[in-house]
């Protein structure tokens, strides 16, 4: 079985100390799995590894952008 552990926090600041303290948790959940001895596989989701950043910005600014108008009630 495969298990996913959402890491739910991007923050990088210093404070608390360390940093990103969400990401000692999911390693502790990781190893709360692991220690099971079920074989079971552990992936770590991290939101800094995916791009979120607003669509508008991944647009080509020579695309042709028009918002449709709004649909009366």
């Amino acid at each position: 079985m495969k298990y996913l552990v959402f890491l739910g926090s991007a923050r990088d600041s210093t404070l608390p100390k360390p940093a990103r303290l969400g990401l000692r948790v999911a390693r502790a959940c990781g190893r709360h799995i692991e220690a099971r001895g079920d074989g079971h596989e552990i992936e770590r989701i991290d939101p800094l590894d995916f791009d979120f950043s607003p669509a508008s910005s991944r647009i080509s600014p020579t695309a042709d952008v028009t918002c449709p108008p709004p649909s009366s009630p």
